[in-house]
């Protein structure tokens, strides 16, 4: 059984409620839960974008940005 969050629009606070998922639903939800836990966040590909263009690329730009 899986729970949401909700919203009550009398008091606008969240609540949490029980409620049974359809059986096809829960059962994709499991399969793609567990997929995930299975493989590797970032591989070394994602790791290098990750960096050129978190980091390396806005140094870059800072500095042109300063020269200009």
């Amino acid at each position: 059984m899986r729970r949401r969050f909700t919203e009550t629009a009398d008091e606008g606070r969240s609540e949490l409620q029980a409620e049974r998922l359809p059986a096809e639903l829960e059962r994709r939800i499991d399969v793609l839960e567990g997929d995930a836990a299975a493989r590797r966040d970032f591989d070394r590909r994602s790791w290098l974008w990750l960096i050129v263009l978190g980091v390396v690329l806005p140094v870059v730009l800072l500095i042109l940005g300063w020269s200009l």
